[in-house]
């Protein structure tokens, strides 16, 4: 759960609270259980005075088409831009994985189908193969 406290409003509320003998921190006589940690009292309200911090994301993920006469030039601009950016928080876990399709409507000769699936191997791509529609 996160609550946003505007200061002025939380600083208001505190001094309403001190006029009718509510305790420091904004928590009323005998609410909640003292040391219990939650920055919440027992109705459900935030305790005023205390920051929140909202829940952060704690994943990304992204897509792009490539072109791929410009290969070499949009992927380098995307790995400064966006993976050394995240690479560089602490415990980042930052994966990759590069998509190919190509449809050739006159077919793919043998000779070139060895040449593309033996460099395929050699590169250790997870899956590849040719389809015949």
């Amino acid at each position: 759960m996160s609550v946003v406290v505007k200061p002025d409003v939380a600083q208001k509320q505190a001094d309403e609270d001190k006029g009718k003998g509510a305790e420091p921190g904004g928590a009323q006589p005998g609410a909640g259980t003292e040391g219990s940690g939650t920055g919440v009292k027992e109705s459900g309200g935030p305790v005023t005075g205390q920051p929140v911090t909202p829940a952060l994301p704690t994943g990304f993920f992204g897509s792009v088409d490539l072109d791929p006469d410009r290969l070499g030039r949009e992927a380098g601009r995307i790995a400064e831009e966006v993976l050394q950016h995240l690479s560089t928080l602490t415990n980042a876990e930052v994966k990759v994985t590069l998509e190919i399709q190509a449809n050739v409507p006159e077919g793919v000769t043998e000779e070139l189908q060895r040449v593309v699936t033996e460099n395929c191997e050699t590169l250790k791509f997870k899956s590849h193969g040719f389809d015949k529609d």
